[in-house]
């Protein structure tokens, strides 16, 4: 793994742009706050119009990701832990809709250059509103100090919920499983009773899936490849199995669910005017992990 500091920034920092296009899916599903924040990236430009045409020639992607985001929310709602921390948020609107209750404290972690702009957005969003229980911190997921840094505005010894999602897949499975086992395992067994939501856990099926969605979708995903220079299949478990009996190895519970578990709640059938049958068929091999340690 890349030592902390500088060189970590800057060799993930290509990583940002792709929460662009996630930021318009997760607005066109009328996910709370989504609209607010895509508003706030089309007013200052932050999406070219090049760009913008390509995530609207795959719509079919959509309930992925919307699936992805209300499956972490439906998770995190339930087990209940008042102090969560998302690493590498980008422009996910959880954050806000969570700190929403105010006994909550919400705690975002990303790239300096992401969650600057973020603060910023949120700013404008909330400009009427104060929200001291949403804190934004400049750091890189792979580095133990900045998450250590992040974890510093929790009250000590209190139990946390740690979430994230797409963006392991854009890491090694050794960079991943070093962040898991280096960096998370550690914080669960200091804070008893915490918790880790987790939708990244990259399997090769469900974006061999997501291809065969057609040229265009494909064309999207070698895009994104040119874009962070990175070689994704690369870091792909080959199936569940395997992603779960990794996890376990290195010291961790895990309790697997299915994003078909969130089905009900998906807008994308309606909006989209997909059929239920491609809705499911995008979404069905996808899991999220709830992790404990041993």
């Amino acid at each position: 793994m890349p030592s902390e500091g500088k060189s970590i920034e800057n060799s993930h920092e290509k990583i940002s742009p792709t929460a662009y296009g996630i930021a318009w899916r997760r607005a066109s599903m009328q996910i709370p706050y989504a609209t607010e924040i895509f508003e706030q990236l089309k007013q200052n430009h932050l999406i070219s119009e090049e760009d913008f045409a390509k995530v609207m020639q795959v719509p079919e992607m959509t309930p992925f990701f919307e699936a992805r985001y209300k499956i972490i929310n439906k998770f995190l709602k339930e087990i209940g832990i008042k102090q969560v921390l998302e690493i590498a948020s980008g422009l996910a609107p959880r954050g806000l809709e969570l700190t929403q209750d105010s006994s909550n404290t919400y705690v975002e972690l990303d790239l300096p250059n992401m969650i600057r702009e973020k603060e910023r957005i949120v700013g404008n969003v909330m400009a009427k509103e104060s929200r001291p229980n949403l804190h934004f911190v400049e750091g890189n997921a792979l580095s133990k100090t900045d998450v250590e840094k992040a974890m510093s505005i929790f009250k000590l010894g209190e139990k946390i919920a740690i979430t994230n999602e797409g963006f392991f897949r854009y890491y090694s499975l050794e960079e991943q499983a070093r962040v898991a086992s280096q960096i998370i395992l550690p914080i669960l067994k200091e804070r008893p009773g915490s918790i880790w939501v987790t939708t990244d856990i990259p399997i090769a099926i469900v974006y061999e899936q997501l291809a065969k969605l057609g040229d265009k979708a494909k064309e999207f995903s070698d895009d994104i490849d040119k874009m962070t220079g990175v070689n994704k299949e690369k870091n792909y478990f080959k199936n569940k199995a395997e992603a779960k009996a990794s996890y376990e190895k290195m010291g961790f519970e895990v309790e697997s669910h299915s994003f078909l578990e969130i089905y009900d709640q998906l807008n994308s059938s309606k909006i989209l005017g997909m059929s239920a049958e491609a809705v499911r068929s995008t979404i069905e091999n996808s899991v999220v992990f709830i992790v404990k340690a041993k």
